[in-house]
């Protein structure tokens, strides 16, 4: 990793140069712009006189704006134990999109933490937290810890040309040398960006919501249909039909690859169970017509077959 060469005034022209919006940071390690509202530099760049006037006198940390102001923008930010799940999702997207990590520019945080940057092709997402997981601390102000999060339309991060004082921490942020700076961000098409925020969200360790449809009447027998399905539905055969393909098989979990893409997890099938023991489909595409939920094979048939009814 390089220590970053430029202050804050010089990273902010580069930014700028890149058609990308800035804002200053208070120099406190609040990490909040020293703006009254940064609101309208969500929708246009800042002039050179208050590129100057924010940074001139070299105190003020720098932010980089995601979303569509600066031609859709977007971070992942990975937070917590980042050096382990950052590595571990280097490698897996690198399985499924070779080369793809080592054109994205990558900023190392004073927390341990790092900032992927890329722009999409089309509308950029929003702030959303990709993968969480509860916390290890008996405390009921924080229930659960935040692995990778986005930063896009209506959000911001913190980057390199900040002063020290900038974070609690008293560190700087670091460029990693092996990649290109934050203002060469290249656009990603999106399947690229699919794979991202696939393997991203396949980090999440939070229990998930089952999706059900709505419950039918007993049958003669007294066991209601869904309950029936559950138990004796053929779910992995129904998804092949309807375009879904094994990546891979390991300690009893399928690995599902969506309908329209050729290689990598989409979907894990047997990870998540019922307290019964069902094996549920849990869904980590936003590409795949369903939601980043857990569908049991009763609801999976309900979805593909009858329209959701």
């Amino acid at each position: 990793m390089n220590e970053q060469p430029f202050d804050a005034l010089s990273v902010a022209h580069e930014f700028i140069g890149a058609s990308m919006s800035v804002l200053p940071i208070k120099a406190d390690g609040s990490k909040k712009p020293s703006l009254r509202s940064w609101k309208k530099y969500q929708n246009r760049l800042a002039t050179d006189a208050e590129i100057k006037a924010w940074f001139g006198s070299g105190e003020a940390g720098i932010a980089v704006v995601g979303g569509k102001v600066s031609g859709n923008l977007l971070i992942l930010d990975f937070d917590k134990d980042a050096e382990v799940v950052f590595a571990q999702f280097r490698d897996k997207v690198e399985r499924e999109s070779p080369g793809l990590i080592g054109r994205l520019p990558l900023v190392r945080t004073p927390s341990g933490g790092a900032h992927l940057f890329c722009r999409t092709t089309g509308n950029c997402p929003g702030n959303a937290k990709l993968a969480q997981r509860p916390t290890n601390q008996d405390s009921p102000k924080q229930k659960h810890d935040t692995l990778i999060e986005t930063r896009g339309n209506g959000g911001y991060v913190l980057t390199i040309g900040s002063p020290s004082s900038c974070h609690p921490s008293g560190k700087k942020y670091v460029h990693d040398s092996l990649t290109p700076w934050p203002w060469l961000t290249p656009v990603i098409d999106d399947e690229e960006l699919d794979t991202l925020l696939t393997v991203a969200t396949s980090f999440d360790d939070m229990p998930v919501k089952t999706v059900e449809p709505p419950k039918r009447p007993a049958t003669s027998e007294g066991a209601r249909p869904g309950d029936e399905y559950n138990r004796r539905g053929d779910a992995l055969a129904l998804l092949l039909k309807h375009g879904w393909t094994v990546c891979r098989e390991h300690g009893g979990v399928t690995y599902l690859t969506r309908p329209g893409k050729t290689r990598g997890e989409s979907a894990t099938f047997g990870h998540c169970r019922t307290k019964d023991g069902v094996p549920l489909l849990r869904n980590f595409s936003t590409s795949s017509g369903l939601d980043l939920k857990a569908y049991s094979p009763f609801s999976l048939f309900a979805h593909l077959e009858c329209g959701g009814d």
